[in-house]
């Protein structure tokens, strides 16, 4: 299973997909410093539970299977394995992309209070 979610995350070495996971938290920690002085923390996480991080989901679940999609799933469709380890590890890559982001913008947060 770790060659599946390693395969799947080399999709998407040169892409912004990764990038964006560091992008919308350092984003989100800059509107809610200028924006919001007093309630920084309170702020940040309401944004990103409001409206940072559905989108952030909306896009990497996007991103995730547009890939293969624009190529009509024939390159998953001719591998000699199964199809289910295969979504597992798009989901498990998913998920790892949204702790990711969700580290970092506690991170930030944190970092910055």
């Amino acid at each position: 299973m770790k060659a599946y979610v390693l395969a799947e995350q080399f999709k998407y070495r040169r892409t912004v997909f990764w990038y964006l996971l560091i992008l919308m938290p350092v984003l989100l920690v800059l509107l809610a410093a200028s924006l919001t002085g007093q309630f920084f923390v309170v702020d940040s996480y309401n944004w990103w539970y409001m409206g940072f991080y559905p989108g952030l989901i909306g896009i990497v679940c996007g991103m995730i299977g547009g890939k293969d999609k624009r190529r009509k799933n024939v390159t998953i469709g001719s591998l000699p394995c199964s199809m289910e380890r295969i979504w597992d590890a798009k989901v498990l890559v998913g998920a790892a992309a949204s702790g990711v982001a969700m580290l970092c913008t506690v991170l930030l947060t944190m970092m910055t209070e």
